[in-house]
């Protein structure tokens, strides 16, 4: 079991992320807006991060970058995922650092395999 905060303005997404996720026993973390995600991790300590490419203000790609700066938050995984084509380039996703990708719509098998593999 495994504490994951997932990021996500569209509500649909989150609720059926974190439903998968409570699915397989972790405890789970939502948030519709990414601009306290730093805080968030700060506060909780999250053993993974899902985090929503496609967000206002600043990209999930922005904010994984902001994460994997951070020296006291450096080494948390963070998953980007989206529908859209930015996280299919594999250097768009290098450069934001990110740990992994999940694409949208997700289903509840690769969620469980992305999740199985970034909490090892």
């Amino acid at each position: 079991m495994a504490l994951v905060l997932v990021v996500d303005d569209d509500t649909l997404s989150l609720q059926l992320l974190e439903l998968m996720l409570k699915r397989e026993q972790h405890v789970v973390l939502t948030s519709a807006s990414n601009t306290d995600t730093v805080d968030l991790i700060y506060q909780h300590q999250p053993d993974l991060v899902i985090l929503n490419d496609n967000m206002p203000q600043v990209s999930g790609g922005e904010m994984c970058k902001r994460i994997k700066t951070d020296p006291r938050i450096c080494q948390t995984p963070v998953v980007l995922t989206s529908a859209g084509q930015r996280v299919r380039d594999p250097n768009y996703v290098r450069d934001s650092r990110a740990d992994g990708v999940l694409y949208k719509p997700c289903v509840a098998a690769d969620v469980r395999t992305c999740v199985n593999q970034h909490l090892r």
